[in-house]
């Protein structure tokens, strides 16, 4: 056993809309989420707090304004959050909709978002590596850093959907990302002790000096070949530009996001109560983490035994016994690796 993680998690969401007032369609909500942790860890990998209890409350209102009926639409909004690490967070968006015709829509958007400390950055301590070299013991350990603060993007988008035909559809959407306070790992090794006996201990922790831009390209094709089955495909393109004055991990980092991702979908309804789907997906290698590109392939029998009662049987990664999705930088392939296995499961989902 590396860690063991047992989790309570309570969860509270609720939003009302109100009735449209003149032009304007007004949604708003908030939710409550509280969560406690105990953990077991090993003298390689452990938390510096075995227990640790976490809120986050959040509110969120949204206007949708018809400023041309059926032509022009502005939706205004934002996301209001208070989380036990960082605090309070504000997440502003803005889209606006234009309709020239019954057939194209074109879309564009500028929003805020943050993401915020994980339990492993605040406390994860990991020894990853030791060994001696002339005759001083290295020790390689990943730190926590309980000062980081939240990640935080600005994201520009521009697209556009066509209805070709009543069963054919298409959508593309270009993005450009701007990020600041980045969490990368950095490194400064120090000396411990008195020769010969030195410890050269070599931390890895997170810090928040990282910033950049992402951008890229996203298509999905949308086919009703039948009443009964429907076929999609989508493909998606990533460029990314990350700087760091003090170290390379920026220029890491660049390379642990894969540059293409593609994916094909088939949903048929067999009949009234059975359905088949089948995903095939593909994402291009990580040099970060020295993992190979690869093919995934899902399939899912859906069975309605009656209303409110279904059970399906699902079978993922068909082509390969597994596949790697990740390491970490400083190991080599296979080493400290997160394999996905293929596998087959049944599931009984029952709504009342």
């Amino acid at each position: 056993m590396v860690l063991k993680d047992e989790r309570a998690t309570f969860d509270i969401d609720a939003q009302y809309e109100l009735p449209t007032i003149d032009r304007h369609k007004i949604i708003f909500g908030g939710g409550y989420r509280y969560s406690a942790d105990d953990l077991t860890g090993t003298p390689l990998v452990n938390f510096t707090n075995i227990g640790d209890k976490t809120q986050l409350l959040s509110s969120f209102i949204q206007d949708k304004i018809t400023l041309e009926p059926k032509t022009w639409f502005l939706t205004l909004g934002s996301k209001f959050e208070h989380n036990t690490y960082t605090g309070f967070e504000i997440e502003p968006d803005a889209r606006l909709q234009w309709h020239p015709d019954e057939q194209d829509m074109v879309w564009t958007s500028v929003s805020r978002a943050v993401r915020t400390p994980s339990r492993v950055e605040e406390d994860l301590h990991i020894i990853q590596a030791t060994g001696f070299v002339n005759s001083h013991l290295i020790s390689i350990d990943t730190l926590p850093n309980s000062g980081l603060g939240s990640e935080k993007v600005t994201a520009y988008e521009l697209g556009y959907r066509r209805q070709w035909t009543p069963d054919v559809s298409s959508d593309i959407a270009t993005f450009y990302n701007e990020y600041h306070a980045l969490s990368t790992y950095n490194s400064i090794p120090a000396f411990i002790g008195t020769d010969p006996t030195r410890i050269v201990l070599i931390p890895l922790y997170p810090t928040g000096n990282t910033w950049g831009e992402t951008y890229g390209v996203e298509t999905v094709v949308n086919w009703r070949a039948l009443d009964s089955l429907n076929l999609s495909a989508s493909h998606s393109l990533l460029a990314m530009a990350l700087h760091n004055t003090t170290s390379t991990s920026a220029q890491i980092a660049e390379t642990q996001s894969p540059k293409y991702q593609a994916n094909l979908h088939a949903a048929w309804d067999i009949s009234k109560n059975i359905t088949y789907d089948t995903m095939l997906y593909y994402t291009s290698a990580l040099s970060g983490f020295q993992v190979q590109s690869h093919t995934r392939l899902d399939m899912r029998l859906g069975w309605r035994i009656m209303d409110g009662l279904e059970f399906d049987l699902v079978g993922q990664d068909l082509l390969d016994s597994s596949h790697q999705e990740f390491t970490l930088p400083s190991t080599g392939p296979g080493v400290l690796a997160s394999d996905i296995n293929r596998a087959f499961y049944g599931k009984l989902t029952w709504r009342f």
